[in-house]
């Protein structure tokens, strides 16, 4: 049944992102049993998403259960279910590539509870990977790279959807996204042991309140629906692989759990896991990876979205709602023990609700469509690049180099 789900939820997805629609070959009306391919198409829909198939899904998976009866029981459904997958394409209801997507997806089903353990091996392992060098007074952190990746990712799609322009505001924007993390994260969550943490909300807050002002202040530079749709394209990817750095931080980590099978376990001394909650050794939720796998299925259907050169606002409402229910479920695993709970939730539960309801108000507002990309030049990219990498290199040691020795507020990223 999880393996089903697991399908279910894959495919939904696929039907989403991937602009693949079938359209019924036409038949004979007189031919035997075509009254029953009337009945099949009754439903005046002459094209819909059908890759993958879930009919060879589902006889696969059945297959897959009969198998475990009897060796008889199971030839006879691989038998039905290979006469089922057949007629998908003879009766023109599917495409061969359908029907071999549909068989895909029901190996990565079947492969589910492997891939999960392989997922949650490597996690460890980077969750366990931290490494560090003294530069005189500072320290430089190994995962200031996954911050300084992400941050010029972030730029690199602005620029290539608007221009060096764009690439010059939201280089600006990141800036102003970085204070407010800073500045979320000493009010919220900032101790003796936490001298520099840094807060999601508290970018997006810093995003929200500046990009309408900028607009106002420079209306010809700054589009505000157009930079904050942008940003929402480029932010689940960004997202994505700066949860990497979280996971070798141990910031955002989840609460315990019972076995080792659906928990990674930290054992670094540096590690927020260790020092501030105390789990050394204990197998706690993998929430960094939750974040990753929910934000590349956030990311892809933004793009989808803007690919269908959706309104600016949609997107950006779309954006707030899908982060806001990934990250209130995602909540509910953490296990930091700074966080404070209000009414039965955890504080960044009752954000992730402000979230989607900022995400549905959004959503309702009139605004452009999403224009195409705008690309660049061979001397525009080269541009771009360099911002990207001006931008990546201030995350990076803002998230990755401190000074160990200090106790004065904002000097560590971790004890010495």
């Amino acid at each position: 049944m999880l393996d089903a789900r697991f399908g279910i939820v894959l495919g939904l997805l696929a039907y989403l992102v991937i602009p693949a629609v079938f359209e019924p070959r036409p038949f004979d009306a007189n031919a035997p049993f075509a009254w029953l391919l009337e009945l099949e198409r009754s439903d005046g829909m002459e094209g819909r998403a059908s890759l993958p198939s879930f009919h060879v899904f589902w006889v696969i998976m059945a297959a897959r259960a009969a198998w475990q009866r009897t060796a008889i029981v199971g030839i006879l459904a691989s038998f039905i279910g290979l006469l089922i997958a057949l007629s998908c394409i003879t009766t023109g209801m599917h495409s061969t590539l359908d029907v071999v997507t549909g068989a895909a997806l029901a190996g990565a089903a079947g492969l589910r509870a492997t891939t999960w353990r392989f997922v949650l091996t490597h996690a460890e392992r980077i969750a366990n990977s931290w490494r560090e060098w003294r530069v005189g007074p500072a320290r430089v952190l190994s995962h200031a790279v996954f911050p300084g990746v992400a941050a010029a990712l972030g730029i690199a799609i602005a620029g290539w959807r608007l221009g060096v322009e764009g690439a010059y505001a939201v280089a600006l924007l990141a800036v102003l996204s970085l204070i407010g993390a800073c500045a979320w994260g000493q009010y919220w969550t900032g101790s003796s042991k936490l001298l520099r943490p840094f807060g999601y909300f508290g970018s997006i807050v810093a995003l929200a309140a500046a990009i309408p002002l900028l607009a106002v202040l420079w209306p010809a530079q700054f589009n505000g629906w157009l930079l904050a749709a942008t940003l929402a394209l480029a932010a689940p990817w960004i997202q994505s692989i700066g949860r990497l750095r979280c996971l070798v931080q141990g910031c955002c980590h989840g609460r315990a759990v019972d076995g080792c099978t659906h928990g990674i376990r930290y054992r670094h001394p540096r590690s927020r896991v260790v020092v501030v909650a105390g789990l050394r050794d204990v197998a706690v939720h993998a929430t960094p990876v939750y974040s990753i796998l929910s934000n590349i299925a956030v990311g892809l259907l933004l793009w989808r979205l803007a690919a269908l050169h959706q309104p600016q606002s949609f997107l950006v409402g779309a954006y707030l709602l899908l982060s806001g229910l990934s990250r209130f479920v995602e909540e509910s695993l953490r296990g930091e023990p700074q966080t404070r709970v209000i009414a039965g939730l955890r504080f960044y539960q009752w954000c992730a609700v402000a979230s989607v309801l900022l995400g549905t108000s959004a959503m309702s507002i009139r605004s452009d469509a999403l224009p195409s990309a705008v690309g660049c030049s061979a001397g525009a990219c080269a541009t771009i690049a360099f911002v990207a990498c001006l931008i990546g290199l201030l995350h990076a040691v803002a998230m990755g180099v401190d000074f160990p020795t200090s106790n004065r507020r904002f000097a560590r990223l971790a004890d010495a």
